[in-house]
């Protein structure tokens, strides 16, 4: 027997000018018969007294095919990358991928080939394992603590790599005074990422302190009574405070004492 090698064997008989031998080489795998033929079967016969044709079988058997094996420590990197390898003696279908995951690729012989492991399926699983972001430059960008002005202020991140955004801020912004705790939802590729996240960060908006330095009443020296009504009030008092005022006006002469009451925004003032 032979064994494919893609060249032609030929089954060998001894030659004579008797007889002619056909049908005696091939080159695929298979069975075959080789054809001796006498030439003039009216003038001679074979040892036995026939003249028909004598037939010789040979075998060319299928050439042996190791088992395809799954290229390994694929990544995730956005262009096609091959799971089983070519061979031209089979063909292979889904043996290429872009995306990650796990992947089945179909091994299919091409004529003249066998599987040296019979149990072989022809299927061969392959992966393409998800790809890192880089997180190391990400950073919250928060100069504070802020004081309040009236204004929102906040925090937001910077250094955030190729392929993730911020899909939503959350309490990263505010206008009152306050301790907040902001955090983020990112939005990438998590078909081919891993997931990436980044810790919450504590940031604060502080009271503004009111100036009260300078306020003082506008009363240095007694009132004479002229039968006018006479008024004390506080002076250089911030616009931020609204005063109310008990017993600072009075017509008639007297000792009073005046009272001032201060409202203002205690959420963001002090």
């Amino acid at each position: 027997t032979f064994t494919y090698n893609k060249e032609a064997h030929t089954y060998t008989l001894l030659e004579s000018a008797y007889y002619t031998i056909s049908n005696n080489s091939a080159t695929d795998a298979g069975r075959y018969e080789a054809v001796v033929s006498i030439k003039n079967t009216v003038n001679y016969e074979w040892a036995d007294g026939t003249n028909t044709d004598l037939l010789y079988e040979f075998v060319i058997n299928k050439a042996k095919v190791e088992t395809p094996t799954a290229n390994t420590g694929l990544v995730y990197n956005g262009l096609e990358q091959t799971g089983v390898n070519e061979d031209e003696r089979y063909t292979i279908e889904d043996g290429k991928a872009t995306i990650a995951g796990t992947h089945i690729a179909k091994v299919t012989l091409k004529d003249n080939y066998e599987w040296l492991d019979s149990s072989f399926d022809g299927y061969v699983m392959w992966t393409i394992s998800k790809a890192t972001y880089d997180m190391s430059n990400v950073a919250w960008v928060y100069e504070g603590p802020y004081t309040y002005n009236k204004a929102e202020q906040g925090v937001t991140l910077t250094g955030l790599p190729e392929g993730v955004t911020v899909k939503n801020y959350i309490i990263a912004s505010a206008t009152n005074a306050g301790t907040y705790t902001a955090r983020v939802e990112l939005q990438y590729d998590s078909s081919n990422y891993y997931p990436v996240s980044v810790d919450p960060i504590t940031w604060e908006i502080k009271k503004v302190k009111l100036d009260m330095q300078d306020v003082a009443w506008n009363y240095t020296n007694a009132f004479a009574y002229n039968g006018s009504k006479h008024t004390v009030v506080l002076t250089d008092v911030p616009s931020e405070i609204t005063v109310t005022y008990t017993d600072n006006e009075a017509t008639n002469a007297g000792t009073y004492v005046a009272v001032a009451t201060f409202a203002y925004d205690t959420n963001n003032y002090t």
